[in-house]
């Protein structure tokens, strides 16, 4: 597949937004990041689970994923809950592993007027 290097991007898009164009992100680390392995099935699985614990997940509470047929595998923990400017935000913290790769990051989603969460800056 000729656009499987664009597919880390999509960590940054991860459920339907982005805080600043793509152009300005430092994006080197994805070279060494597990997601540069995922398969369009394993960004499927990961989004539905975080769109899943962003919605009805309790602080605290984690949720995973796992392909078996590639055998990625993540997880998910949903931190804390915030109203910022009106808008309901969460931190979350992401774990993927691939290719005997693994990363773990954070980030803060904020939900948008059509449900769908944005990272934030």
């Amino acid at each position: 597949m000729q656009f499987r290097f664009l597919r880390p991007i999509t960590l940054c898009i991860l459920l339907g937004g982005i805080c600043q164009p793509a152009q300005a992100l430092e994006l080197r680390w994805l070279q060494y990041s597990p997601v540069r392995y995922f398969t369009d099935k394993d960004w499927d699985m990961m989004k539905e689970t975080a769109r899943e614990l962003l919605n009805s997940g309790k602080d605290g509470d984690s949720a995973a994923w796992e392909n078996p047929k590639s055998g990625n595998q993540g997880s998910l923990k949903a931190l804390s809950t915030i109203e910022k400017g009106g808008t309901t935000c969460r931190e979350a913290e992401i774990t993927n592993q691939a290719k005997k790769r693994s990363g773990t990051s954070r980030f803060t989603f904020c939900r948008q007027a059509d449900g769908t969460w944005k990272i934030s800056r």
